[in-house]
């Protein structure tokens, strides 16, 4: 759960305007609302890079994508992490997953014009999920896509779970 008020540049309402509720503030709440159980491993294949300002290639990818699993509600977060292009995806779903309806998905696009935005732009609507579905994800935005499907029991791992490899040799140079 997230719930705070921040102030300055990653604010999420305006105290001084009635407590005007900024882009930041809708993207916690959808992010609290849909993004919940079981993170999902996800992996994104592209060869777009992000550049700063003085052109060198950072080590992000251009769309951040993370996915989760709760009694059979599984939701699929997109966060733009270019702020000069927008981006297609193309979800590969697990052939494991059994849709539920799959003509009731949603999606949400919370969006903006601009990084220090104060309006945001929220855009629902209903989708049909489905293997190999391209997702559009515009610069300044967060996509969330949630759907139904059979509940994949997944046993959670505990808390702080990391898989360690360990050294077997170290050589000094």
């Amino acid at each position: 759960f997230v719930h705070a008020t921040i102030y300055g540049r990653g604010q999420m309402v305006i105290p001084a305007k009635d407590y005007k509720k900024l882009p930041l503030y809708y993207t916690s709440v959808f992010f609290n609302k849909y993004c919940k159980g079981s993170i999902l491993k996800t992996e994104l294949t592209t060869m777009s890079k992000i550049q700063d300002s003085d052109e060198d290639t950072l080590d992000f990818e251009s769309v951040g994508c993370y996915a989760y699993a709760e009694n059979g509600r599984y939701s699929l977060l997109f966060l733009s992490r270019d702020f000069s292009n927008d981006y297609t995806v193309q979800i590969d779903l697990p052939e494991e997953i059994q849709f539920i309806a799959p003509e009731t998905a949603r999606k949400f696009t919370i969006t903006g014009n601009g990084f220090s935005d104060k309006d945001a732009v929220i855009d629902s609507s209903i989708i049909t999920i489905s293997d190999n579905l391209l997702i559009q994800v515009p610069k300044y935005s967060m996509v969330v896509v949630t759907f139904q499907g059979v509940d994949p029991q997944i046993e959670p791992l505990p808390l702080g779970h990391y898989e360690y490899i360990s050294a077997t040799n170290v050589n000094i140079i």
